[in-house]
């Protein structure tokens, strides 16, 4: 009973008396509002390892996606018509705590933070970033591979105004989740004998057709050379109840090998040290392997292959700069570490600010093989358009005295400037290879344990 109930009697029971103590009509129950996280798949709710992602920003694990689209042909979220064509990569980037961050500000993302993909690379940056960096600055390329797009191509992952986007309540396949289940079920009808010996004919036909699809399968996989690394799902399933479990290897492919590899030189923060002996002294440079780690092991390979070892000086523009890496010397030879031109690799704090830097030549965007070069002093208006990844950071009296060499008209020094060879002082790749080799094996050991145990860890 409240405060004074009775000091004003009525002769009709209250709302709030019919309410609380004579089982009358309640308000509408509130249910507290699930928000998936912006890793999570929209279907499975459970962290993606390779995630695509919608025009509309749903993440979806790729595996189950395809499976939902191969039976049901609908986005599962909005219920709209969907094909797999609508469905772009995401990369996202992680900081040596193993946390989702922004590959551009390193700041990690969480619950407030408003996430946006960039569709024509797939890389997760904070919108902020992108909004500072590109939108601002009238500048629509990609702010790690320089990749064009436009403003329609930036796709909104989690925005903390906009929480129903991500209420998990309001998607499409728990609303129709009975239905979805009435569809799975066959649906019983009664056959007269020939119909129904006809069907069981069919049948039999597409399970031999599926067996023997399988079975070529089976053998392409086997024969196709493989690399010993493999996605985390099975392992992860293993000791995770947040992971779907997994009960076969899934081989890594190249490319998230690569990824995985550059994230970890990356989280490892270590620069390159590389000595060029030239005819006129020695250079020493630092290389950014943490900031632009395709193009550093690019340079670095190159190094210690001998690549450079007695190559010209091929051009020389006084106040500008010197270029070389070229083992033709004409300026339009010289290989990748790859054997193939790679894209640009651009990182907002490298840029051509002065003396010293070194960068890639290339003859047009993504067409860098072998070719470098050092400025002599800054040239703005060669930043994002090719790739900085080392500064000289011993040896500037040498450069200077590279500067006053005489050049004939097509600016090729008189006096013959050659890189004699180079010496790998530091190479952060190599630990970086060490680590994967160790975990791998630790991976390993501790899979082939839990399988001898016949079941999984606890």
């Amino acid at each position: 009973m409240g405060k004074k109930q009775h000091s004003k009697d009525r002769l009709f029971i209250t709302q709030s008396e019919w309410k609380k103590e004579f089982g009358g009509k309640k308000d509408h129950e509130v249910y507290e509002k699930q928000i998936l996280p912006f890793n999570c798949c929209c279907l499975s709710f459970q962290p993606v390892v390779d995630g695509v992602i919608t025009k509309e920003g749903f993440l979806f694990e790729k595996k189950n996606i395809y499976k939902y689209l191969k039976e049901y042909h609908v986005n599962p979220c909005t219920g709209k018509k969907m094909t797999i064509k609508d469905l772009f990569p995401v990369h996202f980037y992680k900081n040596s705590d193993n946390e989702y961050h922004c590959p551009v500000t390193y700041k990690v993302f969480t619950l407030n933070s408003k996430i946006a993909v960039i569709r024509t690379s797939g890389n997760v940056y904070l919108y902020d970033c992108i909004k500072e960096l590109n939108i601002d600055q009238n500048c629509w390329e990609d702010l790690i591979t320089s990749e064009p797009f436009t403003k329609d191509d930036i796709i909104i992952l989690q925005d903390p105004s906009k929480p129903d986007h991500r209420q998990v309540s309001q998607f499409f396949h728990i609303k129709q989740e009975d239905e979805l289940k009435k569809k799975r079920k066959n649906t019983s009808v009664s056959l007269n004998p020939s119909m129904q010996r006809l069907i069981d004919e069919i049948r039999a036909k597409s399970e031999k057709e599926k067996k023997e699809e399988l079975r070529k399968k089976s053998e392409f996989e086997a024969a196709r050379p493989r690399s010993l690394q493999t996605s985390n799902a099975y392992s992860s399933s293993l000791t995770s109840s947040a992971i779907t479990m997994e009960s076969k290897y899934d081989f890594a492919t190249d490319e998230e090998i690569e990824r995985r590899r550059y994230d970890l030189v990356r989280s490892l923060k270590k620069k390159g040290y590389v000595q060029l002996v030239t005819s006129l002294g020695t250079l020493n440079l630092e290389i950014h392997c943490d900031l632009v780690p395709r193009t550093a092991e690019n340079f670095l390979g190159l190094c210690t292959a001998g690549k450079y070892d007695n190559t010209p000086f091929h051009r020389l523009i006084p106040r500008f700069m010197v270029q070389g890496g070229d083992p033709t010397g004409t300026g339009t030879g010289g290989e990748s570490l790859w054997k193939r031109p790679f894209a640009d690799e651009f990182h907002p704090s490298l840029t051509h600010s002065g003396e010293g830097v070194v960068s890639m030549a290339n003859s047009g965007p993504n067409s860098n093989g072998s070719q470098f070069f050092i400025t002599f002093d800054a040239a703005p208006h060669l930043d994002r358009k090719h790739s900085v990844f080392g500064r000289v950071v011993g040896g500037l009296a040498v450069l200077r005295e590279m500067e006053k060499l005489r050049t004939d008209a097509s600016d090729r020094p008189t006096k013959p400037l050659t890189l004699v060879k180079t010496i790998v002082l530091a190479n952060p790749f190599d630990l970086a290879d060490q680590i994967m080799k160790r975990d791998l094996e630790i991976e390993k050991a501790r899979e082939k344990a839990v399988g001898s145990r016949g079941g999984s860890e606890v």
